[in-house]
């Protein structure tokens, strides 16, 4: 469990270097939903593969995206978007 938590923390830490928000939603847009992505004004995209301890996406164009102000109004938003499949 504590290794499990150490590399959590490890991702977090990388996410927070990428981007300065710090969302409090998270979506996740799998089939069907990745069209909401394109309504969120994104301030960072950051490709699986870079992010420690994150399972490689076999689809193409994956990413984890932070975006900035979107359909959620004023609220920062995290979003994984796409098929995620390993």
């Amino acid at each position: 469990m504590q290794r499990q938590l150490a590399k959590v923390k490890q991702s977090v830490a990388f996410l927070e270097g990428e981007t300065e928000l710090r969302p409090h939603i998270a979506v996740v847009l799998g089939t069907g939903l990745g069209g909401l992505a394109d309504k969120i004004k994104a301030a960072a995209v950051i490709p699986y593969k870079k992010i420690p301890n994150f399972p490689i996406s076999t689809d193409k164009g994956n990413h984890f995206s932070c975006p900035g102000h979107g359909c959620y109004g004023d609220k920062d938003l995290a979003h994984l978007q796409c098929c995620w499949r390993t």
